[in-house]
């Protein structure tokens, strides 16, 4: 009996062993270009409440984005995405919902998530955006570095007054994504910044005072105004309740300015 038990035993440490072979070899040994998509994690595991689950990279890597599969057991659950120690993002967590995008914009080897309250959940799968380490190549809340006289200092380079706010709204809806899905992403946040690239682009080649311009500005206007279901629930997130605030306030400086 002793021999069966250690050759099981035995079994199980080459299958765990072969499933770290397996989980290493997924890793990119190799130089990624400036915002390859990985697969952090394809394995379910549970996250249960109060408990805080670590998932490594490969090794460390400027991660730009995360988009996160979760789902629920019996309860909804919330939980939080920690990087560096630092929240990136609140995971609501019903019985089932789509991926959740989180903005990182941060160097690390691994990402956390912890379950604050509301039982068990499961992630499903989680992929990441990034580039190698040192790349300064994201355009998210902590822009890379100045090279030469090329600065990505975003939105510090728009020089007129239509520019700055359109370009501080991109700002604001890089930020926002974090605490966000597919659904809403596509239907309140990715119209604002595509309107407001749009804005952006306009007002440094146009000037502010042109006619030509003002219709992109009401444009801008507009898909502020139909966000507004999204920016009152946005009130409601701790860590989204600062960037929907100014959100709001740069749609009614826009609205004072077009009168």
């Amino acid at each position: 009996m002793k021999k069966i038990i250690a050759t099981i035993l035995g079994v199980l440490a080459l299958a765990s062993a072969s499933q770290a072979q397996a989980a290493a070899s997924r890793c990119p040994d190799y130089y990624v270009n400036p915002n390859t998509t990985i697969t952090v994690s394809s394995w379910t595991f549970n996250v249960t409440e109060g408990a805080t689950e670590s998932v490594n990279l490969c090794r460390s890597l400027r991660v730009h984005k995360l988009y996160i599969q979760a789902e629920g057991y019996y309860h909804d659950a919330y939980a939080q995405v920690i990087v560096n120690g630092n929240v990136k993002g609140t995971l609501y967590v019903p019985g089932r919902d789509p991926s959740y995008v989180v903005t990182v914009e941060e160097e690390t080897s691994s990402i956390q998530i912890q379950n604050l309250r509301g039982g068990t959940f499961k992630i499903r799968n989680i992929t990441a955006v990034v580039s190698e380490s040192g790349d300064g190549m994201g355009a998210g809340p902590n822009p890379g570095p100045c090279r030469g006289n090329s600065c990505s200092q975003f939105p510090n380079y728009a020089h007129t007054q239509m520019g700055q706010i359109s370009s501080r709204v991109i700002w604001l809806v890089n930020s926002l994504e974090g605490y966000t899905n597919y659904r809403t992403y596509g239907e309140y946040l990715l119209p604002i910044r595509k309107a407001a690239a749009e804005a952006l682009a306009i007002a440094e080649a146009r000037g502010d005072t042109s006619l030509s311009a003002r219709t992109y500005y009401e444009k801008l206007l507009n898909t502020l105004d139909a966000a507004a279901p999204y920016i009152d629930n946005a009130f409601e997130v701790d860590y989204a309740f600062n960037l929907a605030t100014e959100l709001m306030s740069k749609r009614e400086y826009i609205r004072r300015i077009l009168q």
